[in-house]
């Protein structure tokens, strides 16, 4: 079936002829031959169209989509694009402008996945960055979900907690990260999260059992008390919607709350009870460095390969750079930065990042603890020790990227920065 689309000036494309057979596109250059199907919409309609979300008779009548030739043809156009449908009721979207700044950012490159959002805020003045794990699902398109735990002396949860009201707007970045499943290359999942390390695992969750996929989610979480559980109502309602998730929990310190189910730590007694053949799965971990080690132990010892264990710190043992204790005043070495032009010592102790903050350079950065990779630079020259780097790839680290938040020298260094 020949075709050529034409599109309203809300969505801007070049016309290129396709033929379509078997749910298969080839498409060229330039104007071919005579279609059989010429199409002209607005952007809002046709995607709606083809997610299965908008009626086409309505579209039809109301001119959101106009047509010349057989409107089957039409119909399977859009058998092209299989979707499940709408899965939760559609919140109109208004159009504003964009507040983006576009530039150059490498975490951004579609092809790292994506989980982290940063915002950019200022609480009480302060200009400041923090990096949180996306709760939500791509399959929601009206908004992005995270869960913030209210510290009592956070700076940034206690603002957004007392002080963020509807309405007001957050400058963000765009989602980024490495800590995704998607359901390819495996038929089953162990997703393991303590405390607020549940919140990747529900992301995941809610987009598997959303799309359909037809494999088997092991949900191992692990909490201080019944209070602490999260999400507990809606985990309970995904359970029953789909009967390959499987949730076991567990309360380390229930202190006579009512609470029916299991005491104790994830170990590896729990980890082998609740999934058969534990050793032939891939698992995700998020929770407390600890917490994370222990685990992530424990599925080795079961006989889990460690290329199939994937880690995600929601926090680190070394997160704030300034809790250090007193400055050192051995110098490790000296730090060039190649972009600014510019040399800097780093003391024993400290990272790149604070070479580079002390020197007046500008490194952006997030969340200080290797885990969201905001401060990715490049090392041009020398070596590095990064207790933590959860936030690179192996792809980033054969092509030399460094963390300069956990960066740590012992000899002079050349950074791209």
């Amino acid at each position: 079936m020949p075709s050529s689309i034409s599109n309203s000036p809300a969505w801007r494309s070049a016309r290129r002829p396709s033929q379509i057979r078997n749910r298969t596109f080839d498409i060229k250059d330039g104007l071919l031959g005579k279609p059989d199907l010429r199409v002209t919409a607005d952007a809002k309609t046709w995607l709606g169209f083809l997610a299965h979300e908008k009626s086409l008779p309505l579209a039809l009548i109301r001119r959101k989509i106009k047509i010349k030739g057989d409107p089957r043809l039409l119909l399977k156009f859009g058998k092209c694009f299989p979707s499940a449908g709408p899965r939760q009721e559609q919140v109109e979207i208004l159009p504003e402008p964009s507040l983006l700044r576009r530039g150059p950012s490498l975490k951004n490159d579609p092809a790292t996945g994506k989980l982290r959002l940063t915002l950019h805020i200022a609480p009480g003045g302060i200009p400041t960055k923090r990096s949180y794990t996306v709760a939500s699902t791509p399959t929601w398109r009206d908004r992005i979900e995270i869960t913030v735990k209210r510290e009592d002396h956070g700076l940034v949860s206690r603002w957004l907690h007392d002080e963020l009201k509807q309405g007001d707007e957050v400058e963000i970045e765009a989602p980024n990260g490495t800590f995704y499943f998607t359901g390819k290359d495996t038929e089953s999942v162990v997703l393991i999260g303590g405390g607020v390390g549940i919140t990747p695992m529900m992301s995941a969750a809610r987009y598997l059992i959303e799309t359909g996929w037809t494999g088997i989610i092991h949900l191992i979480l692990g909490f201080r008390s019944p209070s602490d559980f999260i999400f507990q109502d809606e985990i309970a309602k995904l359970e029953a919607r789909n009967p390959n998730l499987r949730v076991t929990v567990t309360m380390s310190r229930p202190d006579g709350a009512a609470w029916n189910g299991r005491n104790g730590q994830i170990d590896a007694a729990l980890l082998a009870a609740a999934v058969p053949e534990i050793a032939s799965h891939r698992a995700h971990i998020c929770g407390p460095p600890a917490m994370m080690d222990a685990v992530k132990s424990a599925l080795i010892g079961l006989g889990m390969a460690e290329g199939q264990i994937k880690t995600e710190a929601f926090s680190t043992i070394k997160r704030d750079p300034t809790a250090k204790g007193g400055p050192s005043t051995a110098i490790a070495g000296n730090v060039f930065f190649q972009a600014s032009n510019t040399s800097a010592p780093v003391f024993v102790g400290a990272t790149i990042l604070d070479a580079a903050d002390e020197a007046g350079i500008f490194i952006d950065n997030a969340c200080r603890s290797g885990t969201c990779g905001s401060c990715c630079v490049k090392l041009a020259w020398g070596s590095v020790c990064m207790p933590v780097e959860d936030a690179l790839t192996k792809e980033d680290k054969a092509g030399g990227y460094i963390l300069a938040c956990q960066a740590e020298i012992s000899g002079d260094v050349v950074v791209d920065a």
